[in-house]
């Protein structure tokens, strides 16, 4: 099989203002996802020459690459391909082994040494979590196989000339899912959406903690994708780069955290050890609060989320509770998981009334 080549341009790296507290959803700043995620790949001026990247032959020989341009991160690229055994189609990242830091390798007993961020994935196993299928790696780039999300596929002939056409030359086309960040962009969501789809991220964030003594430790807007071919949204949760091993009476170093500042709690913006589940239930009502404002978060400064209170918003007196209970200045009084997830206003006796 001939060597199969990827000609892309690798993500500019943020400036020093991407990186500075930004309002949520400020018309001014728009947000990563907008710049970056499910962006063209096609090279700008502002953008490298193109790199040329083999991909591994062990990988060519199950699958066959549609090349559809799926999405740009920070240090990769997602694109999709499709099963040569059984015509299944999948999203894959492609990330260069460089990008790694030396710290975040682990021993896996599968694939040996991998990045810490994958073996997480691979052992989470929730209908709002994207899955992990498979990994192939060389000396310079990981490819990590994954569940592809979004809406149905359909069918187009492929051109003759195509290096490495796939069986029964048809290429996947696809209506791709959005990320929450792009949904709140063009959509008001009504209290009812939110809350379907804040249920399905709360059961999973409630899995991970009790099941597998996890949190996310990103959770943010962009890390959402949301599916919503059928009567209702559907949500999953991507990228565990930030996730953390929660031990019962165990706090984390400010330094520890990998998470987005603007969804930081109070405790780790002034530097203080933090509790990682608490802090994930500060995360929760930032998300919770923009989805309820269509994106706008309720502090636009980290000096805001340390000492301002938020702005009270036009929901019902349930929800407006659940917020309050999660943005909660005082993690010692901070909603826990548990807590969120047996919130009157998540449980089906009031949804009715509501």
């Amino acid at each position: 099989m001939p060597a199969q080549i990827l000609r892309v341009p690798m993500p500019t790296p943020p400036s020093e203002r991407d990186l500075q507290a930004q309002p949520l959803g400020s018309p001014s700043t728009p947000g990563k996802a907008s710049q970056s995620f499910f962006a063209s790949l096609k090279p700008s001026a502002q953008q490298q020459q193109p790199h040329r990247w083999t991909l591994p032959t062990a990988f060519r020989q199950q699958y066959g690459t549609a090349q559809d341009n799926l999405g740009a991160g920070g240090s990769g690229f997602i694109f999709s391909a499709v099963r040569r055994s059984d015509q299944k189609e999948v999203a894959v990242k492609l990330l260069p082994v460089d990008c790694v830091p030396i710290t975040s390798w682990v021993k896996d007993p599968d694939y040996g040494c991998i990045p810490r961020e994958v073996a997480t994935l691979k052992n989470i196993h929730h209908s709002a979590v994207v899955a992990f299928i498979d990994l192939f790696q060389d000396e310079q780039i990981l490819l990590i196989v994954m569940e592809l999300f979004g809406s149905s596929w359909r069918t187009s002939q492929l051109k003759n000339t195509d290096p490495n056409p796939l069986p029964l030359a048809t290429r996947p086309a696809r209506s791709r899912a959005m990320d929450l960040f792009e949904l709140l962009e063009v959509k008001q969501l009504t209290e009812e959406e939110v809350r379907t789809i804040f249920i399905q991220l709360i059961e999973c964030v409630h899995y991970l903690l009790s099941q597998l003594s996890l949190v996310h430790g990103d959770i943010k807007d962009e890390n959402i994708l949301i599916d919503w071919s059928g009567p209702k949204p559907v949500a999953k949760f991507i990228d565990f780069g930030g996730a953390v091993i929660v031990a019962p009476g165990h706090l984390c170093a400010q330094g520890s955290f990998r998470g987005t500042i603007e969804f930081a709690s109070p405790e780790i913006i002034i530097g203080q050890s933090y509790d990682p589940e608490k802090s994930e239930s500060w995360s929760l009502g930032v998300l919770l609060y923009s989805m309820i404002n269509r994106g706008c978060g309720p502090f636009a400064t980290r000096q805001a989320t340390v000492a301002s209170p938020y702005r009270p918003l036009n929901c019902s007196s349930l929800c407006s509770h659940l917020i309050s209970r999660l943005l909660d200045k005082n993690p010692a009084t901070r909603a826990t998981i548990q807590e969120v997830l047996q919130h009157p206003w998540l449980t089906k006796s009031t949804r009715k009334a509501l």
